[in-house]
């Protein structure tokens, strides 16, 4: 921070800025309010002394009331207020409001330097100034300037929260009738609900700033301001105070900035200071930026360095201006006030961050290093990572210069490294070698550095290894690793060893953690397929590549370990190590009380125990067997039959390198006595249980052609067979292979059902399989019905609801003729069914797809396929009674069911055939207060009804209200698919879209999501337009929407939604003419979406009719990238635009203004 001694003098003013205010000309202004000045986020309120100054010279409101009473020549009690005055002026007929306009609205009036001034303070077309003067000042100052802005006059005001323009909050000149003035306009246009109470409120409860000038406390105005909003905050209100009025403005809730009492001339040419300081269009501040970067920085300049903090306030200017400089002046300048103090911390970086790097790294880091370790040394080596990284490629730029790469590289932490550069690192140090060996040893155990993170999929107290870096990145770096010498292999080693020590810590916490338990030394290379693999390849490598000497100390270190991956090093160790006898090595695994199979270590075990074995003596072999034999279970979670599996694979195992040996055969045959189906594994040695699971089914135990030939003498076993899964087939697929026996064969399902009724096995769920059989069977409606005698029947139907309703609507659905026997015959069925169905239980689901899973709804589908074959049967569209009564039934059960959503949805079907029923029993319920229900009608109507005229003209009040109420239909694909169809009514059968459609979408309720859908949908009917209609229904009220909606008509409009004009707008490129004031309303500051800009890149086509369209819109685009000061465009962005850019240029567009923003950000 600067002293506050320091002052600069720049003309005849004194400049002190610290970062918190700026004094000048000994008024002190916030940094809040600067920094609204510099955002457009100021608003002025401008009183009666602006308008006072000369050449203006306007009076008061008091001295207004008073030249009104000599006007009228009826004198002003003592102590009333001036509007309580004028108010009874009137009531006597003497048209005040007339006579103060006919004051005030002389033809040679002017503006005085104070409207300037205030004018001065507010960017093109950011003007936010709202007045209660009645005079016109404003306006005249703006069109001696040659500058236009939008005018607001009591009582037509905008919102108060996002305007832009002048607003005469007390009306003006030119409309005397609805100026505010009298104490009845003031109790009208300040109650609670007030047009001028609603702006206020909504104004000081938005982003923006407000300053009063021209005020004093005791205006009458301010007693309004007051009443109306008490709860006025101090926080982002500032009004110009002298010292008298200091605390009487604090009172009222503002924030005093103070200037000498009727000093007019020290404010306002304060201000105009201030406005040249902060007010500067981007080719001002490109020029400025020219001549500060050819400066020598001066740190005691306090408007300098404000500049300065504005440069790095824009990220346009702050790239104009680090093109600029490059001298190590400027970087110590910079270093000095702060400026780079973010690279040099741990957190995330902007986009200015980035900016900073790249020049540090161009100019300082590559050209002055010794003052860049001077900065790094005041920041105690606090690095940002991606300044690290931007270390590490400079690095690789040295090429042969020793002494700066070994200071770099010591700068950087390996950890925060990108692997390429990782990559590159290992490449210099080797070309340094040896002396970077050192260094090339921290970066690989950098690669096989871990973390443990919590493993949702497991359980909340289980830590799972999460390595840096992947599979390819570790082998990669470890391959070029593999070229150095041996030497710091251990150091390598005793990282690993440290960070898997942290698993200690967690152990004793009580809390699991990954242990390499399922990783192996000994996996073939082709068997890697993940970062533990690698890691254990790289780890043996490690041990195997140390020197004798080491390898003694890491077993000795390690075999007493806590941990069990540092147990397995060390035994894996052990079996290079030559100082041993064979005797030695099993007498330390007793010594550390490892049994013969401990399962923890089994694979290292059977690796020592190949090696060893073989070179015992026979007395030696003889103990070693008989103690495997005598060897108890390691603990009660084996099995006596699991554990006698261990022994037996060892002895196999031992077997393959002792052959020959009768005490191994021996021992062998007494464990397959007493488990004779043991077999042995391929691979004994593996970390692996006696069988061995996979994801997927086992085989069945019998053949389909066993089963056809044998199901008398299988029956039994069917019955009750039960699969595992894994070794044999779980009981699903048996009942499935049934089933496909039962459709291809009918002789085998007719025994089948022979013999589940003669053994009373009624329900055994082998009636699924001759159940669903008939779904798919291909026989005759005789056999079909003779087949159904024989297994509808008690307690099938209760048990077997759902398959039996299955098979009844799959033979509706899917015959190509139903007779009405059979179509009878299976209603009288239906009507039995339905008391043992039931719904659905899961409601993950939407409510069709339920209905599809349940007997309810399969019955109710079967039924409109049974109305449907009946209607066509007898050529008449009517609804039977008898059908009516039935589906009155399942309507009108207590509870809801999947019959409704199937019923319900149907309403086009029934309304085809019964208007009148189809009203009181369907439709009804589209309007129902019972929101379960209304999601269940409108599900299934978007699955099965479609709106042919007729019907759609009476859906379309129905429509409305689900609009209107569209938050009540819980599921977002519902919701947009209601909103398809209602978007499909509005512009087939609306002849006015805009009143009777677009006003129940766009509310202050309405989703995002919903207002998106809307606009992808409205442009995807759109598309499906010859260009002729879609002209038409652009001039028949497209374009009344989009010019309502960019002027917030009916709810205030959002910059999501600006993007989906833009992208709307592109289907209609012949009305570009049109759209003028459209472009201007959206050419306001908005972020523009990734969709937008992906939208044309990827997907529109580039014609030369559409060209002047999407140029204007690029306009518009790279208007908002200017505005947005603090993000960098990415290079996929540049391309993006350029190549547009070049496409409509070829297409003859004029491009001037386009490329004028393209100049400015660095787009070429």
């Amino acid at each position: 921070m600067i002293s506050l001694e320091r002052k600069s003098y720049i003309g005849d003013f004194k400049i002190f800025w610290d970062g918190e205010r700026m004094i000048i000309n000994e008024i002190e202004y916030p940094n809040r309010l600067v920094e609204a000045i510099i955002n457009n986020k100021l608003v002025i309120f401008a009183g009666a002394g602006v308008s006072m100054g000369k050449p203006t010279n306007l009076p008061s409101f008091k001295a207004l009331s008073k030249q009104i009473s000599q006007l009228t020549t009826e004198s002003k009690r003592e102590n009333e207020p001036d509007e309580q005055y004028l108010g009874r002026v009137k009531n006597l007929g003497h048209d005040v409001h007339q006579k103060v306009c006919n004051t005030l609205n002389e033809s040679n009036l002017q503006p005085n330097k104070y409207h300037d001034i205030l004018i001065g303070l507010f960017n093109e077309g950011k003007i936010r100034i709202v007045t209660t003067n009645y005079d016109l000042m404003f306006e005249k100052a703006l069109e001696q300037k040659g500058r236009e802005t939008k005018v607001y006059s009591y009582p037509a005001l905008p919102y108060g929260n996002e305007f832009k323009g002048i607003i005469h909050l007390h009306g003006e000149v030119n409309d005397s009738s609805n100026i505010v003035l009298t104490d009845s306009d003031f109790g009208k246009s300040y109650m609670y609900y007030g047009n001028v109470t609603s702006f206020l409120r909504a104004l000081f409860e938005s982003e923006y700033v407000v300053l009063f000038v021209g005020y004093s406390y005791n205006d009458i105005v301010m007693k309004y301001f007051t009443r109306a909003l008490p709860d006025l905050s101090g926080e982002k209100r500032y009004i110009f105070s002298n010292e008298e009025q200091v605390e009487e403005n604090k009172s009222l809730g503002l924030t005093p900035i103070i200037y000498k009492k009727d000093d007019y001339d020290q404010l306002y040419n304060s201000l105009a200071r201030l406005s040249s300081l902060v007010i500067r269009d981007d080719y001002k501040w490109n020029l400025r930026i020219i001549d500060i970067a050819g400066e020598i920085p001066n740190k005691l300049n306090d408007e300098f360095n404000y500049e300065v903090k504005e440069i790095f306030n824009n990220i346009h200017y702050t790239n104009k201006f680090f093109s600029l400089i490059k001298d190590k002046d400027w970087a110590e300048y910079l270093f000095d006030m702060g400026y780079f103090d973010d690279v040099f911390m741990k957190n995330e970086l902007d986009d200015f961050s980035y900016k900073k790097i790249e020049w540090l790294s161009k100019n300082i880091i590559k050209e002055e290093l010794e003052l860049f370790i001077k900065f790094c040394y005041e920041k105690n080596f606090v690095l940002n990572k991606i300044l690290q990284n931007e270390i590490a490629s400079c690095i690789c730029d040295f090429k042969d210069e020793f002494d700066k790469i070994k200071i770099l590289m010591n700068l950087i932490d390996f950890k925060d490294i990108h692997f390429i550069h990782l990559k590159d690192l290992l490449r210099i140090c080797y070309e340094h070698t040896p002396k970077l060996d050192f260094l090339a040893s921290k970066i690989i155990s950098t690669s096989l550095e871990f973390d443990f993170k919590k493993d949702s999929y497991i359980s909340q107290d289980r830590l799972k290894i999460k390595f840096n870096y992947d599979n390819y990145e570790i082998n990669t770096l470890w391959e070029q690793y593999s070229l150095f010498d041996n030497k710091y292999y251990i150091n390598i080693l005793n990282d690993i060893s440290n960070r898997i020590h942290s698993l200690e810590r967690f152990v004793e916490i009580g809390i699991s953690a990954d242990n390499f338990i399922f990783s192996s030394f000994y996996k073939d290379e082709k068997e890697y397929i993940n970062e533990h693999d690698i890691f254990m390849f790289i780890l043996a490598k490690l041990l195997l590549g140390m020197e004798d000497d080491q390898k003694n100390y890491w077993f000795k270190k390690y075999i007493s370990s806590k941990i069990s991956i540092l147990v397995r090093s060390s035994l894996f160790v052990l079996r290079q190590i030559s100082d041993m006898s064979n005797n030695e090595k099993l007498n330390v695994l007793s010594d550390e009380n490892i049994k013969i199979l401990d399962i923890e270590f089994k694979e290292e075990l059977f690796m020592l125990y190949m090696d060893i074995f073989p070179k015992l003596t026979d007395n030696d072999k003889k103990i070693f067997l008989n103690n495997l034999m005598k060897e108890e279970k390691l603990n009660e979670n084996f099995t006596d039959e699991s554990y006698f599996y261990q022994k037996y694979n060892l002895l196999v195992w031992l077997d393959r390198f002792d052959q020959n040996n009768k005490d191994i055969e021996k021992y062998k045959n007494e464990v397959l006595n007493k488990y004779s189906y043991f077999k042995p594994r391929e691979n004994p040695q593996k970390s692996i249980g006696p069988i061995t699971t996979s994801w997927g089914d086992g085989p069945l135990p019998y053949s389909e052609s066993e089963i056809i030939d044998n199901l008398e003498e299988l029956f039994c076993e069917l019955l009750y067979y039960s699969g595992d899964g894994f070794n044999t087939a779980e009981r699903y697929t048996l009942i499935n292979t049934l089933e496909d026996i039962c459709v291809a064969k009918t002789e085998f399902r007719d025994r089948l059902v022979d013999l589940l009724i003669i053994k009373g096995e009624f329900e055994n769920d082998l009636w699924k399989s001759v159940i669903n059989s008939l779904k798919k069977s291909d026989i005759s409606e005789n056999e079909l019905i003779e087949v159904f005698e024989k297994i509808f029947i008690q307690p099938l139907i209760r048990i077997n609801s759902l398959e039996f309703s299955s098979v009844i609507y799959s033979n509706l659905k899917s015959r190509d003729n139903v007779s009405d026997n059979l179509a009878d015959y299976l209603f009288e069925k239906i009507k039995l069914l339905w008391p043992h169905s039931t719904s659905f239980e899961n409601d993950t689901i939407d409510y069709f797809n339920k209905a599809l899973n349940s007997s309810k709804g399969n019955i109710a589908l079967s039924m409109i396929h049974l109305i449907d074959i009946s209607t066509k049967n007898k050529d008449k569209r009517i609804l039977e009674n008898r059908f009516k009564s039935f589906l009155e039934k399942m309507i009108n059960e207590e509870t809801y069911n999947d019959a409704l959503v199937v019923i319900l949805g149907n309403a086009s079907f029934f309304y085809s055939l019964d208007r009148s029923w189809c009203e009181d029993n369907i439709l009804v319920n589209y309007n129902s207060d019972d929101k379960k229900l209304l999601n269940i009608a409108w599900n299934g109507f978007i699955y099965q009804s479609y709106l042919y005229p007729e019907f759609a003209i009476i859906m379309e009040p129905k429509f409305h209200n689900a609009i209107k109420n569209i938050t009540t239909f819980c599921d977002k694909d519902l919701r947009k698919e209601i909103l398809k169809r209602y978007i499909s009514l509005m512009v087939n059968i609306s002849t006015d879209p805009i009143n009777d459609y677009v006003s129940n979408i766009f509310t202050k309720e309405t989703l995002d999501e919903v207002i998106k859908i809307f606009y992808f949908e409205l442009s995807r009917y759109i598309e499906s337009l010859d260009k002729t209609v879609r002209n038409e229904i652009f001039d028949k009220w497209i374009l009344q929407f989009i010019s309502n909606r960019t002027r917030s008509l009916p709810v205030l409009l959002t910059d999501p939604e600006k993007n989906l004009i833009l992208k709307l707008l592109l289907e209609f490129p012949d009305r570009i003419d049109s759209l003028n004031e459209i472009f201007i309303r959206l050419d306001d500051s908005f972020r523009v979406d990734q969709d937008t800009l992906n939208y044309l890149f990827y997907i529109i086509e580039i014609t030369k009719d559409n060209s002047d369209m999407i140029n204007r819109i690029l306009l518009i685009i790279t208007n908002q990238m200017k505005r947005n000061t603090k993000e960098m465009i990415s290079g996929y962005i540049q391309t993006g635009i350029r190549d547009l850019y070049e496409k409509i240029k070829n297409n003859g567009t004029d491009t001037e203004n386009l490329e004028r923003n393209m100049k400015f950000l660095n787009i070429n």
